[in-house]
């Protein structure tokens, strides 16, 4: 096994990116070659999911709120559990203010909403840095829309392209602003083949001195 480029072993990677992006299928990948523990994203476990979607004024603050609780306890409990090992993120905490930040630009999440969101954010942000690695996958909306109807989650079917045309620009800036403070890998994600996933793992890993 090679050693993950200008950090070591024993890292912290984040598979990031929108709805449909194909985030688990690398991670699958990637833990095969690297031999790291995927920690999943827990969207089964979104009591609200399925409201947001419905009506997502009413429900957008309640889910945000959930996922960004959840996917912090779940990124504490990867790093005491992987110990001085590496693991796998499927999205981390951080990306969740993509998803609110959308929803306030929406109108969905009111202002006042939005600054406890941010408090709730910034607060957890202090408490936990990014991983050492993000690798974000840049997927045109409407191959992330296409994807989303061949995997065929009810709660997902109408989701309107305009809300992922959104995702998309949000996560382009939230990776560029993300660059200043970890390492981003920016990955064009349309095909994820083979040479995609390889070229994903070359990039990552340098030869073991």
């Amino acid at each position: 096994m090679g050693t993950v480029t200008g950090v070591g072993v024993a890292v912290r990677i984040a598979v990031s990116g929108t709805i449909g992006a194909g985030k688990s299928t690398l991670c699958a990948h990637l833990s095969t070659a690297l031999k790291y523990e995927v920690f999943e994203e827990p969207v089964a476990d979104n009591p609200y999911l399925e409201d947001f979607y419905a009506d997502p004024h009413r429900w957008a603050f309640d889910a945000q709120v959930f996922m960004i609780s959840h996917r912090f306890r779940r990124q504490m409990e990867a790093v005491h559990a992987a110990e001085n090992k590496g693991f796998l993120l499927d999205r981390c905490f951080h990306e969740d203010r993509v998803f609110a930040e959308v929803n306030h630009e929406i109108g969905h999440i009111s202002d006042r909403d939005w600054n406890t969101y941010l408090h709730l954010y910034e607060s957890f942000c202090r408490i936990v840095p990014p991983p050492e690695v993000i690798v974000y996958l840049q997927t045109d909306p409407t191959v992330a829309m296409g994807r989303i109807q061949s995997r065929g989650r009810g709660s997902e079917q109408e989701i309107p392209m305009d809300y992922m045309a959104r995702l998309h620009a949000a996560y382009e800036r939230w990776a560029e602003d993300m660059d200043s403070k970890t390492k981003v890998i920016s990955v064009p994600w349309n095909d994820y083949s083979t040479p995609g996933w390889q070229g994903v793992y070359d990039r990552l890993v340098t030869p073991a001195s």
